[in-house]
């Protein structure tokens, strides 16, 4: 077992503390959602006294200020690797402690990654960190997904195959939940994002790529579209192992024929593409209006767009969780037939339930069931 702590040396009862607190915890805790069937050994504490030790019956414990961006996918590409080598171990702004006493008393681990902190002490500090928070928006933002970052295992329940689908543009997830629910030329593919440039690289790659060789189809998406290289850095390319999971899997799922004869029905679907940030439920409303009466057999791959920073920025936890049953509440206005692939602002995850039995679903904060205090 693992733990992660907020250490609360100042504690502030005000917004901007809870929001500099709320963007620590989304961006660790998120690793609930099981990504690549990621161990979930860890577990989350708050604490108002000093922790400075590695909490007992843990293998190691992290300790961050509230404000401080710790990612989770950092920590785990770059940092887990490196541990286990002092009984203290100091990365940027944080501390990380081993249960081992046999180590070495102390040690520093140096990484290139600049941690950003919003500075939550009082009203002026937040203001003049908040930046590091709105650049974080912009970069998620402005990623693009040319490969989505899972190993899909989507369910569909309805009894007839799927008419209407709303995905985000993050690779090949919607075409696994086409695959299990059924399709046609006739179905309707609508594509929303935040991402502009998200959304442009996947309408071309539909009418553009032949289904052969991804691979070298990502090389020339990254010539073609040069800011990919700026935004993704060495994200979602040849040489990312992540990438390469993702495209091996693809391989097991579908023979090449098989994929082939899939990718061509798809693009032969009608496919519409939608600007849109979903913590925006306006914005959401307004591209359902353009559809009126529901289909029955309709799906949503939304995946973790509510706990990205877009749909966080300047909320605390309590309104993220707000948001988030705002966003479904929206979809059950439209269809409450409609199936759902994706999470809450935490760890509830729904893959192919009803939006009306994922609305009833969340009636309490996934996030204040995950942290405890220390007492």
């Amino acid at each position: 077992m693992k733990a992660f702590v907020i250490q609360h040396d100042n504690p502030k009862d005000t917004w901007f503390y809870q929001v500099a607190t709320n963007y620590t915890k989304l961006n660790f805790d998120y690793c609930m959602a099981d990504r690549f069937k990621e161990n979930k050994d860890w577990q989350f504490f708050e604490s108002y006294s000093p922790v400075d030790y590695c909490l007992e019956d843990f293998e190691y414990t992290i300790v961050v200020k509230p404000g401080v961006i710790f990612p989770y996918s950092f920590f785990q590409r770059a940092i887990e690797s490196k541990l286990r080598k002092y009984r203290k171990t100091t990365v940027g702004p944080s501390t990380i402690y081993d249960s081992n006493k046999e180590l070495p008393p102390e040690g520093t681990l140096n990484v290139k990654y600049k941690f950003p902190y919003i500075d939550g002490t009082n009203a002026d500090t937040f203001s003049m960190t908040h930046d590091q928070g709105t650049d974080m928006v912009l970069a998620n933002s402005n990623l693009s997904y040319v490969v989505h970052n899972e190993i899909p295992e989507p369910k569909y329940s309805l009894n007839k195959p799927i008419e209407w689908a709303m995905t985000v543009s993050s690779g090949f997830y919607i075409n696994y939940i086409l695959d299990a629910g059924g399709f046609d030329t006739n179905t309707i593919i609508n594509h929303a994002d935040i991402s502009k440039g998200s959304l442009e690289v996947r309408k071309y790659t539909i009418e553009n790529w032949n289904g052969l060789n991804y691979l070298s189809w990502l090389d020339h998406l990254y010539k073609k579209f040069p800011l990919l290289n700026v935004f993704n850095g060495k994200q979602f390319r040849r040489g990312h192992s992540a990438t390469h999971n993702v495209l091996d899997h693809m391989k097991e799922k579908w023979s090449e024929k098989a994929w082939i004869e899939h990718w061509h029905k798809y693009q032969k679907c009608t496919h519409n593409y939608y600007y849109c940030n979903f913590a925006d439920t306006k914005s959401l409303k307004r591209i359902f209006k353009r559809f009126h009466a529901p289909y029955y057999g309709s799906v949503f791959w939304y995946d973790g767009a509510l706990k990205r920073m877009p749909a966080n920025i300047n909320k605390t936890s309590e309104q993220s969780y707000a948001n988030a049953k705002q966003f479904m509440q929206t979809i059950v206005d439209y269809n409450p037939s409609m199936l759902v692939y994706g999470s809450d602002h935490c760890c509830a995850n729904f893959n192919g339930i009803t939006a009306s039995d994922a609305l009833a679903s969340m009636q309490q904060d996934t996030r204040k069931n995950l942290w405890r205090f220390i007492v």
